[in-house]
């Protein structure tokens, strides 16, 4: 099995992560003891790019976004306050916005 550090980075850098990287990283638990990876603005405009060229779907955005949100093991550029977990939870929950779209 990967370590749970090499899981989490796949998960942040591939909004596509097959599920087999989920699975994996269930069998770590829910909790951790330290962020062991952050996710940044860059992240974020990642997806949205993929998004804008059609690579990703909405659902495909909304399930990314899901997957980072309420992680022990990670952090966020800003805090937990701040823009990138503001941003993730709009693209998390889009019933709270207006449905994504492409121009």
């Amino acid at each position: 099995m990967r370590s749970r550090e090499i899981l989490v980075s796949e998960l942040i850098n591939n909004p596509l992560a097959p599920p087999l990287v989920i699975e994996e990283l269930q069998s770590y638990g829910h909790a951790c003891e330290k962020a062991l990876a952050r996710v940044t603005r860059v992240h974020i405009f990642s997806i949205l790019e993929m998004f804008a060229q059609g690579t990703l779907s909405p659902e495909q955005v909304e399930t990314g976004a899901g997957r980072l949100e309420d992680r022990h093991d990670l952090e966020f550029e800003f805090g937990d306050e701040g823009a990138v977990r503001e941003v993730l939870l709009q693209l998390d929950r889009p019933f709270r916005a207006e449905p994504a779209k492409r121009r």
